[in-house]
Parts: structure tokens; sequence; C-alpha cells
């Protein structure tokens, strides 16, 4: 009854988002530290032409990078999560498993013989003591073979993905094809989208949260940031919004609702008359949509809950109108 159709996403987009597409002969240095200044340093002394430098701040995202495309070259910090981790000596061995001749760099502020010998065994090239020169790491590194313009990609963290204006919904529609020759929209599905490095997949996107334990707090930015966009939707549209069950089952869920319809600063779109409650009044009036876990229908247009795909994911229908 219903046709679906994917905006926004390319075929094969499973990499990164680059000004400009990379030959073979570019250089490829992934550089991982939680420490911003230590990835920002290094980007700044090591950036010329003939080379793309990747930026992440955590452990997670960088799994991400080198699961999609191992760079030939990977510095990465020993201590990643805290200071009794050593989760970099898990990743030499990631990266090897993935690409033998990957040629990784290990830094660390806690150097000991034992820790060298260890990474070392691992399949590190060399361990480097903080602070270093930059001519020490230079010597773990070829010279570019390209003359082409240098880049420095930074892989945002997810704190910066939930807040970011780059996190915003596309609206889908739904067409009704019930009646031939007379299609109608039945409704829009809101679809997240992230126009920025590594994260412009919504699948990678969704599963960079999952690994962070942090999947409902990027649920629930996407709940925030559709309610934020749905003023552009005609004032009569069905919103279906498609939530993970940890969501619904979440203390957060009310209070991010709230939040969204309470925001002052949005208004309904131009046109609706004077005194017809548009998208928001009608959503503001919802009583306890976030309690309705038993798919029960509300007696009245607002939010309606409903299990999708298995069971796996919840729908969340805001009807505007009945």
């Amino acid at each position: 009854m219903y046709r679906v159709s994917e905006p926004g996403v390319r075929d094969g987009e499973n990499r990164f988002f680059l000004s400009q597409p990379r030959t073979a002969a570019m250089q490829t240095i992934l550089i991982v530290d939680d420490d911003d200044t230590v990835t920002e340093g290094l980007a700044e002394t090591l950036q010329r032409p003939g080379r793309e430098l990747i930026l992440c701040g955590d452990l997670e995202s960088a799994q991400l990078v080198i699961e999609r495309d191992v760079p030939a070259y990977v510095v990465t910090d020993i201590r990643l999560s805290g200071p009794f981790r050593y989760e970099g000596l898990d990743f030499i061995r990631e990266i090897k498993r993935l690409s033998a001749g990957a040629r990784i760099v290990v830094m660390t502020g806690a150097w000991t013989a034992d820790l060298e010998r260890e990474a070392l065994e691992r399949g590190a090239a060399g361990v480097l003591e903080k602070p270093f020169e930059t001519a020490d790491l230079e010597a773990y590194l070829s010279e570019p073979a390209s003359s082409e313009e240098g880049s420095v990609l930074r892989v945002p963290s997810l704190d910066h993905v939930i807040h970011s204006p780059l996190l915003v919904p596309a609206f889908q529609p739904i067409v009704d094809l019930s009646v031939p020759g007379a299609e109608t929209v039945y409704g829009y599905e809101s679809l997240a989208r992230f126009a920025g490095p590594l994260f412009s997949n919504p699948a990678t996107l969704f599963e960079y949260a999952s690994r962070k334990g942090r999947l409902v707090d990027l649920e629930l930015a996407c709940i925030r940031h559709t309610l934020a966009h749905g003023a552009s939707l005609p004032v009569t549209a069905r919103l279906f919004i498609n939530v993970h069950p940890f969501v619904i089952a979440s203390n957060d869920l009310a209070s991010a609702l709230a939040m969204a319809l309470a925001d002052p600063h949005r208004a309904d779109p131009p046109g609706v008359p004077e005194g017809e409650p548009g998208v928001w009044q009608r959503l503001r009036g919802t009583r306890h949509a976030h309690e309705d876990r038993e798919k029960r229908p509300l007696p009245r247009p607002g939010l309606r809950l409903r299990a999708d795909s298995g069971g796996h994911r919840v729908r969340a229908n805001a009807r505007c109108r009945s």
C-alpha cells in the first residue's frame, strides 16, 4: 500500500566526506588521541602536500575508520579512555589484522621497557615517549609521493554530533498507492542525517553511538532535531519517527519531548489560520504519550507508538490531524 523512497544517502558512501577524491598517491595518516591538543599539534606539524591526516579523539571512531579503509600509517596513544587502560595495545592487533602492511607508531606518557616490548611484539614499528620531537615521528614516516594539496579531516565526537546543527532530519515522503493514478502523500518519515566526516552514513553514526553505549542519547537528539525542523511540513502531516526500544524505556524520553515542544523559538509555519491548532499546539496537547507502551491508540491526535521491524525498533507517529 505504501511506497517509501530513500533520499540523501549516496551509494557506496561508506568512507568519509572529503573535499576532493583521494588518489592512490596520497599518504594517509590516522592520528588517535583523547587529548585534542595532541592531535591538533601533530596535525599542524605533519601537514604538508601529499598527506591526508585523519584525527580521532576516541577508540570507537578510530575503529570505524580502519574498518572502512586502513590508512598506511597510524599514530596512536596507548591509553584512550583512562589512566589504567591500555586499549592502544589491542588496537595495534586490530589494525594488523585488517592490514598487515600498515605502519603503526605508538605514543605514551607512561613509557616502560615492558610496555615498549609488548607494543613491538604486537606489531608496532616504534614507541615514542611524550613529549617527543616531530622529527622522531617523521623518522617512521616516508616522504609523500604526491604533490596534491594536503588535508586534515577531524572526525567529530558523539557530543559534537549531538549538539551540531549538521545533525538534521530528512523528511521522506510515504506515498499511498491504494488509488491508482491518485497517489497521495500519507505522511513523512524522519531520517537522521549528519553532513560531516565519517558519519554522513547514518548506519555508521548509529553504530558509533552503540559502541559508545550512548544510542539513547543520539536517538533523543534526533527526536529533538526532528521536532525542531518539523514546522516545514504541511500542517496536517503525519510524522513518523523510528526509535530503538531502549528509548521508549528511557526515563529521558518524556523530558526530551517536553523540551522540544516547549521551545519558545519554534513557531508554526506560515499560513496556519488564526485559532486553528497547528502541529506544535496539537503535539503540546498530547498527554502522557511517552507512557503509551502497550501500543494503545490515543483518543485524539498526538503521539502513537507501535512496534515495527520485528520489534527491534519502535515507530512513533506524531499525528497532526485525525
